[in-house]
């Protein structure tokens, strides 16, 4: 398949980063999830059926999150637009440095939306309890979570109307 750009582009540079990684950072937004819902839902730290179930599943079903994951990765690499390398004058490799942003952002990120009321409860409905009876509409409620915390507003309407 023909690409429309280099492979030392910056955006591919991170685009690379950014998958390669995808799995450790998916395991870490569940647990992130787990802890800040336990904080947040369960501060008396009383372990029902359902609390222990939390705490010692560690068979993650992480391919719900996929379209997340692309939705942030994608927003990064758009709102970092230039594709022109720096230059590193210690002579770390643009692959940890990418890599080193990519973790901080993405946690902070996590960390951020841990404490919005509903994202902690569709992380764990999609990944741990496998309640994806409908996985579009659980996708679509974290990507519109994602959205208003990052301030982006869908057009797309606002284009219907007007054509």
């Amino acid at each position: 398949m023909w690409q429309k750009s280099f492979e030392s582009d910056k955006n591919e540079i991170l685009r690379s980063v950014q998958y390669e990684q995808k799995d450790v950072l998916l395991r870490r937004t569940i647990s992130i999830a787990i802890r800040n819902f336990l904080k947040i839902e369960n501060p008396l730290a009383i372990e029902d059926d359902f609390v222990l179930k939390l705490k010692n599943n560690r068979n993650y079903n992480t391919s719900c999150l996929n379209e997340f994951y692309r939705f942030i990765a994608d927003n990064y690499r758009y709102s970092r637009s230039d594709n022109q390398l720096e230059f590193i004058w210690d002579g770390t490799p643009h692959v940890e440095l990418y890599k080193l942003e990519w973790h901080k952002y993405y946690k902070t990120l996590i960390n951020d939306l841990a404490y919005h009321p509903f994202f902690n409860r569709l992380i764990i409905k999609s990944t741990i309890l496998n309640a994806n009876k409908n996985p579009v509409l659980l996708n679509n409620l974290i990507i519109r979570i994602i959205k208003s915390d990052l301030g982006i507003k869908d057009i797309t309407s606002e284009i219907k109307k007007t054509a």
